[in-house]
């Protein structure tokens, strides 16, 4: 389950950069980065490290 959490985490922070880049709003941007930063720390830790 935490897999899947962190999965779909990173497709969303992609979208969310991409939003943000494309329109000009850094609240994406963060968001992204937000979304991808939670990813990396499931994905360790269901990842047992």
């Amino acid at each position: 389950m935490l897999k899947r959490t962190a999965d779909w985490l990173e497709k969303m922070s992609v979208a969310a950069m991409a939003v943000g880049i494309f329109q000009g709003q850094s609240i994406g941007i963060f968001l992204g980065m937000a979304c991808f930063a939670a990813s990396l720390y499931l994905t360790r830790k269901a990842g047992g490290q």
